[in-house]
């Protein structure tokens, strides 16, 4: 359930994507102890869970432009976590 997976991760930032927010996802600043939440394609996340997000992010799309599939999704906002997490090591080495 929810509530157990919130329970296991007391201490996390919930990181919603969803085509709601309007917040692009590269200028969210990612944390260690984010925990990324992801919907079902076809509809998305629950309203009452969509309210308990911590930060809403979003993968700006063109208006004619359909939506990107949860896989691609998920792999473009990993990378981007990857991206930012990475500088930051690299930057704490010089």
């Amino acid at each position: 359930s929810f509530a157990q997976f919130r329970a296991a991760l007391p201490q996390s930032r919930l990181i919603l994507s969803t085509t709601k927010a309007s917040r692009p996802h590269w200028e969210h600043n990612w944390r260690s102890d984010d925990v990324l939440l992801m919907g079902q394609e076809s509809a998305g996340v629950p309203a009452q869970i969509h309210s308990l997000a911590d930060v809403r992010i979003t993968i700006p799309m063109a208006a004619q432009a359909r939506s990107l599939n949860l896989a691609s999704a998920a792999t473009l906002i990993c990378g981007e976590w990857h991206r930012q997490r990475c500088h930051r090591q690299r930057s704490l080495e010089l």
